[in-house]
């Protein structure tokens, strides 16, 4: 179901061999507990924002959640999360232009207490952006 997100539940019932209230019951529960959250997923570089970064962060690991609060509160950060390894926090950064992912990595993150240091990796084009990676997402 990953391809198309607008399939209505009477067809997803149809390839699941369940009923369509099975599949309405199921899609209320999971969304109402916030497991399952329904996006349209963009593709930066087809948009006019041509600058996407993942930064890797080594942060203080005393500081390693307040460092992920903090970043997750930046409208330009899409996603974070903490890792294992020398970088303990991963962050992918969209801008509209170069200047402005300049701006924010050179002038905004170092601003954030806890970063020891960091490593950008300017992401140059996008070959695959999947969500059907849970076993039975490809039904």
């Amino acid at each position: 179901m990953a391809q198309n997100g607008r399939i209505p539940f009477v067809e997803i019932a149809e390839i699941a061999n369940v009923s369509e209230a099975t599949i309405r019951n199921r899609y209320q529960r999971l969304t109402s507990s916030g497991i399952l959250t329904v996006v349209g997923v963009v593709d930066p570089f087809r948009t006019g924002i041509y600058s996407v970064a993942l930064v890797a962060i080594q942060a203080d690991e005393t500081a390693l959640s307040e460092v992920c609060s903090k970043l997750s509160q930046y409208p330009k950060v899409r996603f974070v999360v903490a890792c294992a390894g020398t970088f303990n926090i991963m962050a992918e950064v969209i801008a509209y232009s170069t200047e402005e992912l300049t701006t924010f990595i050179a002038e905004t993150l170092p601003t954030i207490p806890g970063i020891r240091q960091m490593s950008v990796n300017q992401e140059l084009k996008l070959y695959k952006n999947a969500f059907n990676y849970l076993k039975g997402a490809d039904l």
